[in-house]
């Protein structure tokens, strides 16, 4: 049994919805798929930009850590 998954909407222009899911059948992917692998790109750089924020703020400081 599938576990229905909270969603996430957006408003789009009716020529750029098509285009994004004439652009995700093109590569075989739904648009689910394709928001989905955004988004996870998309926290993944988030988190990665925090630390290295982090990290400038300590070397700024003088710290090691």
């Amino acid at each position: 049994m599938r576990v229905k998954l909270p969603a996430v909407s957006a408003r789009l222009d009716a020529g750029l919805k098509g285009e994004f899911e004439a652009a995700a059948a093109a590569n075989d992917l739904t648009p689910s798929q394709v928001i989905r692998r955004l988004i996870r790109d998309y926290v993944t750089r988030y988190q990665q930009e925090e630390v290295h924020q982090r990290e400038c703020k300590r070397a700024e400081k003088g710290g090691t850590k």
